[in-house]
């Protein structure tokens, strides 16, 4: 909906981005089958899934959706391993002869393979929910919708883009360095006034359609370097070395925002990141958000650290560290004088005074770009210039009934009915002041897809909005009120409060 910054779309193109008629899928599948006949005869058959679906013939469905999965399977394999093999050679010249190995065509070229053979999975697999759909909305066929856990596990799913983007990144770098540095010299000028990434209000926000967001991380890549950490996994199978490459681009990240039945920080975010009428109040208190990288593994470590932002009634923002231990102490409104220094007494004495709790969090995968290093591809040295948050979900934390976690993410219980949203896009964040940021869009060649910058973007705000409705007064510019579905139930921070009479 308008409200979570999506654009409403139905049809995948060739090029990963989707129109916005009323075209069925059935129509999209013909219509990239004709564009791309190397793909032709390997997109789900669509038609005969609808017609075996209309069957009710439960056998004779389940033996057409393996069927389909497999073929499925079999060219995104072969797909994927002669794009890995040609990035490999290519890698290996570039590091020789690279005036023979790279060039402007041929790099190209691979672009536009990675964003083909990313907009056929999407394809497929959206062609899959769909049958899915269908299958649920029949008596005598929903016993097979538990098939999507099977296309959710698949190999075709499994695959990380990341793996493709980096060395692709690494080929576009190689390039610029044979251009010369005086090429992107207006770049490394904006690399300058790069700003910090810690708590809000650092970064220049834009909504991103999802289906957008693979060829906006290519254009990036023309100009910019992915902020990856590149890893040799050293295989052999006989005399003869197998070994792989694994990029580590994209990171898992979960930040968890506080707040009181009275909505004191949604207020006091409200003014600072949005202004209007709250503005005219003095600035008060301080704003705080605890921040965690990582997966699963990770947050089972107790150690594991759980960075610290807090932005004082000055707007200035400090950062401390504190094992995951220690933050259920720190949530009490106490904690260790000898970790975080002033930073942590002023946030537990927030925690104290105004009742402060997990409220919300958002979670999602963050891939980040900078400017080129001095000398090579692997120099990460710059400051982050772009990141693009994806897959994001926001949850309600104050709803989480296991009274061990600190956070639903640090949960070992189970957290699959705590109420959450996903954000059906995607959120690229330009790390610059907003006077530069128009014209990194111009730099980067993203300034001709449109987008649009959302002045005072706030995930806690935004998650607010969407789980703590009656704090969220006024809502956030971004959302109109009419986009938002009717409350059904109070607000989990004011469960334990009566309802105003």
């Amino acid at each position: 909906s308008a409200a979570h910054g999506a654009t409403p779309s139905q049809s995948i193109t060739s090029d990963g981005s989707r129109l916005r008629g009323q075209m069925t899928f059935s129509k999209d599948l013909a219509r990239l089958k004709a564009e791309h006949p190397l793909f032709s005869n390997h997109y789900l058959d669509y038609a005969a899934l609808k017609d075996a679906v209309s069957s009710t013939d439960v056998a004779k469905v389940m033996s057409l959706l393996r069927k389909e999965l497999d073929k499925v399977n079999d060219i995104v394999e072969v797909e994927w391993e002669a794009l890995s093999r040609e990035f490999k050679v290519r890698l290996r010249g570039a590091s020789e002869k690279p005036k023979e190995a790279v060039d402007s065509q041929s790099i190209d070229n691979l672009s536009q393979a990675v964003i083909r053979l990313h907009a056929f999975v999407e394809a497929n697999y959206l062609g899959f929910q769909k049958i899915m759909q269908k299958c649920s909305g029949r008596q005598e066929t929903a016993s097979c919708s538990w098939f999507i856990a099977r296309v959710e596990a698949a190999p075709f799913r499994q695959r990380s883009f990341d793996e493709l983007l980096v060395p692709l990144g690494r080929l576009y770098a190689s390039l610029r360095r044979q251009q010369g540095p005086g090429s992107h010299a207006a770049l490394h000028g904006l690399e300058e006034q790069a700003m910090p990434t810690e708590a809000e209000g650092g970064s220049q926000v834009f909504f991103l359609p999802a289906e957008q967001v693979m060829r906006v991380k290519v254009s990036l890549l023309k100009h910019l370097e992915p902020a990856a950490t590149i890893t040799k996994v050293k295989t052999t199978s006989g005399t003869r070395d197998t070994s792989k490459v694994k990029s580590d681009f994209s990171h898992k990240l979960t930040h968890v925002y506080f707040d009181a039945p009275h909505g004191c920080q949604y207020a006091e975010r409200l003014k600072r990141r949005v202004g209007g009428f709250p503005a005219a109040a003095p600035l008060t208190g301080s704003l705080i958000r605890c921040s965690v990288a990582g997966g699963q593994d990770e947050w089972k470590d107790p150690t594991h650290e759980v960075q610290v932002d807090v932005q004082d009634a000055q707007g200035q923002t400090s950062t401390f560290s504190l094992p995951q231990k220690a933050v259920p102490t720190l949530l009490a409104g106490t904690a260790d004088p000898k970790v975080g220094g002033g930073a942590v007494a002023e946030v537990a004495e927030a925690i104290s005074r105004d009742g402060l709790r997990p409220a919300v969090s958002a979670s999602f995968l963050r891939s980040s770009f900078i400017a080129d290093g001095p000398s090579s591809a692997e120099s990460q040295v710059g400051p982050k210039m772009v990141s693009i948050d994806e897959h994001v979900v926001f949850r309600d934390e104050a709803a989480l009934a296991d009274t061990k976690a600190w956070c639903s993410a640090a949960s070992q219980g189970t957290t699959g009915t705590l109420p959450q949203v996903d954000f059906p896009g995607a959120i690229l964040r330009v790390w610059l002041p907003s006077s530069s940021a128009t014209s990194m869009l111009g730099l980067v060649g993203l300034s001709g897809f449109g987008l649009q910058v959302v002045p005072g973007f706030s995930e806690a705000l935004h998650g607010t909005a969407l789980l703590h409705r009656e704090l969220a007064d006024p809502l956030p510019p971004w959302i109109p009120t009419e986009t938002l579905v009717p409350m059904k139930h109070r607000s989990s921070l004011l469960a334990e409060t009566s309802p105003p009479s």
